[in-house]
């Protein structure tokens, strides 16, 4: 088990940071192929990049059940081997068939997203929280690295060679994390009678723990939902401020911010974890939860929304927001919850909140509702600053309750 949990905490982030760093090079080249190459019309080329969202969110279900059946890692590897194969077929493509891969690619994302926070978590049950959340955060810490590094690297290699280049490049980034996925899986295949041995220690009961993410998903739904909105607001802003802030510096704001808290809080929970002390992953999520519906309202405020010092403050804040509430969430959501359970949490999450922000963004869009904007970054500051005050309250209460076996 302890080779299970070097390749989960030194592997998987690894992995993500390639098949981040590829899926962003190659979305970032996608509407330049469609549009400069293909000849697509703008409405045309947005429409395909619905069509991949709305995919791959269908897909996230079957990607639950594949990793319930098979495990997560390989589901994982199926997912991003798909995404290799959409990518490489990309540049061979012409306006007529360029939906076939497309089509790939989005269910080879459906498959991969949740398998890979499940695979994350699933060699720390308890009393191991503390490293589980570490997992996860590494991982979430990966993502965001690739995401980084993505479009400077998309626009180099794009000037040096072009477009269709840089969908070969994204393909073989996808390529090698597919392996490395694989060397992880391998590193997992221990003794039987070792992991039998573990799953011998106390643990908490199964009913306890659905209850809590029950309740944990109550609480964190509004709040996310709003959270994923917010980015409307901040483009909003952006557009208003064009000239005065440089778009690229402005992206990188957040990845930055998760990356540099993110290592700070893998180390703190390390030594906390050597300590022998379980700081409640609920807490943590509490915390985030308030911070990211402080994070919206410097945007709603008049007179000082539309301004670059309430868009900068509004980003550092809400990023600071989303390290502390997204990673420990998914910990303590499939936390200690039964394996094959895991990837069908996390997949049932994502569609619900992920359809939620598209449906959101439609009405929006569509002028149905043309004061949603404002009213969902309100919703957001009020169900953040309430939501994440009552997980703090009853943090320990539930880490008691729920989470810890009983005699």
């Amino acid at each position: 088990m302890l080779i299970r949990r070097i390749a989960a905490m030194a592997g998987l982030p690894l992995v993500a940071v390639l098949e981040s760093c590829a899926y962003f090079m190659g979305l970032t080249m996608l509407t330049m192929l469609l549009q400069d190459d293909l000849g697509m019309d703008v409405e045309t080329a947005s429409g395909m990049h619905s069509w991949l969202q709305s995919i791959s969110l269908g897909a996230l279900f079957l990607g639950g059940l594949l990793a319930a059946g098979t495990g997560p890692l390989i589901t994982l590897i199926l997912g991003i081997a798909l995404s290799v194969v959409g990518f490489a077929l990309l540049p061979f493509m012409d306006a007529s068939l360029v939906m076939v891969p497309v089509v790939v690619l989005a269910l080879g994302q459906g498959l991969k997203r949740p398998s890979l926070w499940a695979a994350a978590a699933q060699p720390f049950g308890f009393p191991r929280e503390n490293l589980r959340s570490v997992s996860i955060l590494l991982s979430y810490i990966g993502f965001n690295l690739g995401a980084l590094v993505a479009s400077p690297l998309a626009q180099a290699v794009r000037d040096a060679a072009g477009t269709r280049v840089v969908l070969f490049v994204a393909a073989g980034l996808m390529a090698l994390a597919a392996v490395l996925a694989a060397g992880v899986g391998a590193a997992w295949l221990v003794r039987r009678d070792q992991v039998a041995r573990e799953q011998e220690a106390p643990r908490p009961a199964q009913g306890r723990v659905l209850l809590g993410a029950a309740v944990l998903a109550v609480l964190a739904f509004l709040p996310t939902l709003c959270w994923q909105r917010s980015w409307d607001l901040q483009m909003n802003v952006l557009h208003g401020l064009e000239g005065h802030m440089s778009w690229d510096l402005f992206f990188a704001i957040n990845p930055s911010v998760v990356i540099t808290v993110g290592f700070l809080l893998a180390a703190i929970l390390g030594g906390l974890h050597v300590a022998r002390v379980r700081l409640p992953a609920m807490a943590l999520v509490g915390l985030g939860l308030l911070l990211l519906g402080l994070g919206t309202a410097p945007l709603l405020l008049p007179g000082i929304g539309a301004t670059l010092p309430a868009l900068l403050a509004s980003a550092a804040v809400l990023s600071f927001g989303e390290v502390l509430a997204i990673p420990f969430f998914t910990s303590r959501l499939v936390g200690d919850v039964h394996g094959r359970l895991a990837p069908l949490l996390v997949a049932v999450w994502i569609a619900l909140t992920g359809g939620g922000s598209q449906l959101l963004a439609w009405l929006s869009d569509s002028g149905a509702l043309p004061y949603l904007r404002p009213v969902t970054g309100w919703v957001g500051v009020g169900s953040g600053l309430l939501c994440g005050l009552a997980l703090l309250i009853a943090a320990f209460l539930l880490q008691r309750r729920l989470y810890e076996p009983q005699a």
